[in-house]
C-alpha cells in the first residue's frame, strides 16, 4: 500500500494552448488502477510532446478531416452495390445495427486513445505492449487499401479527362472498342449479331465471343479502360492511360501531404463540403428523369427474405467498417493532432450520422439510374447484370445521353468522385507517413524526413499500382478490394476492442475521458465496448470460408487472398 505521504503527492499535467493545468492525485490513479509510475512524467516533457506534433487550430479542421475521410468512394462505389445485392431496404437494419453497436463506439475509443496518448498506430504499443500488433495491423491493412484504392482514382481521373471532349466517348458505339452487342438505350430492343469482334489494343488485340447486348458505358470501361483479359491468369500488357491517370492521382496526394496535415485546411474544406453539394444536384437530376422512381422504390422497399441470410449481415458489417473507417489508423493519427481538453464524443457520433446520410443520397443517386436504365430497356431492375466497382462506372454514365450538355455533367459527376476519393486518400497516406514519422528518433523529425517519406510512399504505390494497369487489373483490385479491407477490419475491430476494453481496462478508459472532457463515459458507451467483441466474432463467422467464386475468379486464387 501506498504511505499516506505518497498519496499526498500530485503530478501537474502542463497542456498546450487554451488547457487548463489540472492537478491529479495519486490517490485518483490508486483508485483507478493506475500505478504511480505511470503519472510520474515530467510536465515539460508532456507539453512538449505537443509542440513537436502541432495541434489542429481549430475544431472543425478536425472534424472535417475526420468526415473527408470517412465519407469517401466507398459511400458510392459499395454501398449502393451492397443495397442492389442484399435486397433493397431490408439492408439498412443490419447496417444501422452495426454502427451504432460496433462502428461508432469503436470510433470513439479510437479517438480516445489518438487524443490522449497522441500516438500514431505504431506507437500502439505504448498503451499496451502487449498488443503491439494491432498497430501493425492497422498499418499493413492501410498500406493495402491505399495501393487498390488509388488504381479507383485513376480510373475517375481517366473519365474526367475524357468527359473535356465535345462528345462524350462512352456515350455512343460508334468506337473501334465497340463489340456488334453495342446497344444506346435508345437502340436496346434491336436485334443483336452472333459475330465474333476483335478490338485493337497497344500492339495486340482482344477477342470477344459474348456478343450480349450491352450500354456503351459498359464498354467503354470494360474493353477500352479497364482492356479486361478475360482470366486473373492472363496479366497482359499495361494500360498507358491508366498509368498516367494512376501517376497523375500519386503527384496530387504528394503535392498536398508535402504540407503538415494541419496545414492543408483548404484542400478538407473542398474535398468535404462540394462532393456534397454536388451529390444533391446529381439526386435532383436522377429525380427529374422517368424511371427513376423504380430505382427508389427498389432502394427503400425490403425484401425481407434478405434478413434471414448470413451474406446479408456480413455486408453490412464490413461494409460499415469500411465506410467510417476505423481500425485503419486514420482516426487514431487525426485525433493525435487534437488539443487535450477537445471533446471528441459528439464528434464520433455525428461523423457516423453523416456517413450514414451520404451513404443513404449516393445509393438513391446510383439505384434511381438502374430505374431510368431499367425503364427505358424494359429489364426489370433486379435482373439488370451490374454489379460491383463497375455499378457507378457503367450505370450512371449511361444517363448523360439524356442529360443536355452531356459532357459538362460526365465532368462535374466525376470530379465529384475524385475529390471524395482524395479526401480519403490522403487521410490514409498520412496515417502511414505520421505512422513511420513517428518512429524516428526526435531529432530525425523534420521537413526533410517527411520528404523522404512522402516520396517513398509515393514511388511504391506507383510501382505497386501499375500491376491493376494490366489487362488482368480488374481481377487483382476484385480480389484485394474483398480479402484486404474486409474480414481484416473485423479481426483488427475484435482484438482493438477486447485490448481495450479488458487488458487496458474500462476504468482506466472512464478516467481519461473525464481527465480530457470533464465528464465520465455513458452507459451506452460501455454496454457498446463490452458487446463489440462478440457481436464482431458472431458476424465474423459467416465471412469465413469466402466464396472466390461470386467474385468471377476462379478457386485457385483464394490461397492468395487468405495470405493477403
Amino acid at each position: 500500500m501506498a504511505s499516506e505521504s505518497a498519496v499526498s503527492d500530485t503530478v501537474e499535467l502542463a497542456e498546450l494552448g487554451e488547457r487548463p493545468m489540472r492537478r491529479r492525485t495519486l490517490s485518483e490513479d490508486s483508485q483507478s488502477g493506475y500505478s504511480a509510475k505511470t503519472w510520474n512524467s515530467d510536465s515539460d516533457q508532456f507539453e512538449q510532446n505537443f509542440k513537436d506534433r502541432g495541434v489542429w487550430s481549430s475544431k472543425f479542421d478536425f472534424f472535417f478531416a475526420c468526415l473527408g475521410y470517412g465519407v469517401g468512394m466507398a459511400n458510392f462505389l459499395r454501398f449502393p452495390g451492397l443495397v442492389f445485392k442484399n435486397g433493397g431496404g431490408v439492408f439498412f437494419i443490419p447496417y444501422l445495427l452495426m454502427v451504432f453497436l460496433c462502428v461508432i463506439p469503436i470510433v470513439y475509443l479510437e479517438m480516445i486513445i489518438g487524443q490522449f496518448s497522441s500516438a500514431s498506430t505504431l506507437q500502439f504499443g505504448r498503451v499496451i505492449p502487449l498488443f503491439q500488433g494491432i498497430g501493425w495491423a492497422m498499418f499493413i491493412v492501410t498500406f493495402f487499401t491505399i495501393i487498390y484504392y488509388q488504381i479507383v482514382l485513376s480510373w475517375v481521373v481517366y473519365y474526367l479527362f475524357s468527359s473535356l471532349t465535345a462528345q462524350l466517348p462512352f456515350g455512343h458505339c460508334n468506337n473501334t472498342w465497340n463489340t456488334p452487342g453495342c446497344r444506346t438505350i435508345s437502340q436496346w430492343n434491336l436485334t443483336v449479331s452472333d459475330d465474333k469482334h476483335t478490338i485493337a489494343f497497344n500492339n495486340g488485340s482482344i477477342n470477344v465471343t459474348d456478343v450480349t447486348a450491352r450500354t456503351p458505358s459498359e464498354e467503354y470501361f470494360r474493353f477500352f479502360v479497364l482492356a479486361e483479359s478475360g482470366d486473373i491468369g492472363i496479366l497482359g500488357e499495361i494500360n498507358w492511360r491508366l498509368a498516367l491517370s494512376l501517376l497523375f492521382a500519386w503527384a496530387c496526394v504528394f503535392v498536398v501531404l508535402f504540407q503538415s496535415v494541419t496545414s492543408p485546411k483548404k484542400v478538407i474544406y473542398v474535398t468535404v463540403v462540394v462532393p456534397w453539394l454536388l451529390m444533391i444536384v446529381f439526386l435532383i437530376a436522377t429525380a427529374m428523369l422517368p424511371g427513376s422512381s423504380i430505382g427508389f422504390r427498389y432502394f427503400l422497399s425490403p425484401n425481407w427474405d434478405k434478413i434471414s441470410q448470413a451474406s446479408t449481415w456480413t455486408d453490412a458489417s464490413s461494409q460499415a467498417f469500411y465506410s467510417m473507417g476505423p481500425c485503419f489508423g486514420g482516426i487514431m493519427t487525426l485525433s493525435s493532432y487534437n488539443k487535450f481538453k477537445y471533446n471528441i464524443q459528439r464528434d464520433a457520433i455525428l461523423l457516423a450520422l453523416l456517413d450514414t446520410l451520404t451513404s443513404f443520397l449516393s445509393g438513391l443517386v446510383v439505384c434511381g439510374s438502374l430505374g431510368v436504365l431499367s425503364f427505358k430497356t424494359g429489364i426489370p431492375i433486379t435482373e439488370l447484370s451490374i454489379s460491383g466497382s463497375g455499378l457507378t462506372f457503367i450505370a450512371y454514365p449511361d444517363l448523360f445521353e439524356s442529360l443536355p450538355a452531356a459532357p459538362a455533367w460526365s465532368a462535374v459527376f466525376f470530379l465529384m468522385l475524385l475529390l471524395l476519393g482524395f479526401s480519403s486518400q490522403l487521410t490514409m497516406s498520412e496515417s502511414l507517413v505520421t505512422s513511420v514519422h513517428d518512429q524516428l528518433p526526435k531529432s530525425s523529425r523534420n521537413k526533410r524526413f517527411r520528404f523522404v517519406i512522402f516520396s517513398c510512399l509515393c514511388i511504391v504505390g506507383s510501382c505497386l499500382g501499375l500491376l491493376f494497369t494490366c489487362q488482368a487489373g480488374i481481377y487483382w483490385f476484385e480480389l484485394l478490394n474483398n480479402f484486404a479491407a474486409d474480414w481484416n477490419l473485423l479481426i483488427i475491430a475484435i482484438f482493438f476492442s477486447l485490448s481495450i476494453t479488458y487488458c487496458y481496462g474500462w476504468r482506466r478508459i472512464a478516467v481519461d475521458v473525464q481527465f480530457m472532457s470533464g465528464n465520465r463515459p455513458s452507459l451506452y458507451w460501455f454496454s457498446s465496448w463490452f458487446a463489440t467483441p462478440f457481436l464482431l466474432s458472431v458476424s465474423g463467422e459467416t465471412c469465413w470460408p469466402f466464396s472466390i467464386e461470386r467474385l468471377g475468379l476462379p478457386s485457385c486464387t483464394n490461397p492468395i487472398g487468405c495470405l493477403v
